[in-house]
């Protein structure tokens, strides 16, 4: 079932995306596409690390990004108690159009598949096999590749165990780029419309974002450093359920990237937000930290492959694991 998942979402995205004999890529020299696909954050708008630059090669950019995440992730703490065990797949279609020389607009649309998916026993053997103990999150206390959200389901909170699935949020952003020799700059607005009701498919809410990028370029090597900030307008499934005491995150990103010959771009950087719960979990109250190592691949003039690897290695607020491919084509 699994695989079949995958391999639909991989022939949506190649029968989306437009032929390839008529497109011009833009530069793989860009930070890493992430998002955090923790089943706590994903519904909820995200203010993304990129490049202080608008698209390259033509006025339109198609893209789309296929995305396996796992979380793992059983409490019991200041009474109490919980378990995220899911396993997310997820379409992103995303379409960009420079409007001049500095300014850029885009549009996002995902779908989301939930389930227990199938890395639990793969995740748990690569930890056995680390030359140093790490925890498992609870996989060791329940069976693999079961889909498992509740939260406090003895005083009426959330309590799935089945797989669901449905079409996200739309998220619409504006950016504006600044240059000054080497040092570029980026500021970006984004909101994301309130328009459906599939509890951790959609927030729920309107949100709203704003974020500034910087860019430093110096010999093959590139250092980008972002910080943002996201509101969330309404009362949405995770103020009602899981204890969403605030409206609000703030984020932090640095990144470095180097230049691998003209076509090989690699990247590593860390997203930090701030919690927007407040549940006496202390893992789930404290700030997120998604740690991305990307590769970014320029296939002859007019396509970027990108392939990452998200890590939640410091806290429990992001997906223990995400793999991604996307792709990008401009014309």
């Amino acid at each position: 079932m699994a695989k079949s998942k995958c391999l639909i979402l991989i022939t949506a995205a190649a029968l989306i995306l437009p032929p390839y004999s008529y497109l011009h890529a833009e530069s793989p020299a860009a930070p890493a596409e992430v998002k955090n696909m923790h089943i706590l954050y994903v519904a909820h708008l995200f203010m993304p690390v990129e490049s202080a630059s608008v698209i390259q090669g033509g006025s339109n950019c198609l893209g789309a990004g296929i995305i396996n995440s796992n979380t793992n992730f059983m409490f019991d703490q200041n009474g109490k108690t919980g378990n995220f065990d899911i396993e997310t797949a997820a379409l992103i279609l995303k379409y960009t159009r420079r409007i001049n020389d500095s300014i850029e607009v885009r549009a996002m649309l995902p779908f989301y598949y939930n389930s227990g998916g199938f890395m639990d026993g793969i995740i748990e053997r690569f930890h056995a096999v680390l030359p140093i103990q790490v925890r498992n999150g609870g996989r060791e206390y329940v069976d693999d590749d079961e889909i498992h959200i509740w939260y406090r389901r003895n005083e009426g909170g959330p309590d799935i165990n089945s797989s669901f699935y449905g079409i996200g949020d739309p998220s619409f952003f504006v950016k504006k780029v600044f240059r000054c020799n080497d040092f570029s700059f980026a500021a970006s607005l984004g909101i994301k419309l309130w328009t459906g009701k599939n509890k951790f498919i959609n927030s729920n809410t309107t949100d709203f974002g704003l974020a500034f990028n910087a860019q430093y370029s110096a010999w093959i090597l590139d250092f980008y450093a972002m910080t943002g900030f996201t509101y969330f307008a309404g009362t949405g499934t995770y103020k009602e359920e899981l204890e969403q005491e605030r409206d609000w995150m703030i984020h932090l990103a640095p990144g470095a990237g180097i230049r691998i010959g003209e076509s090989v771009y690699a990247v590593v950087q860390f997203y930090c937000s701030t919690s927007p719960y407040v549940t006496g979990v202390r893992r789930i109250d404290t700030i997120t930290v998604l740690n991305s190592y990307a590769v970014r691949w320029r296939a002859g003039e007019n396509m970027i492959f990108q392939f990452s690897v998200d890590e939640d290695s410091f806290t429990y607020a992001a997906a223990d694991i995400t793999f991604s491919l996307r792709i990008a084509c401009s014309f």
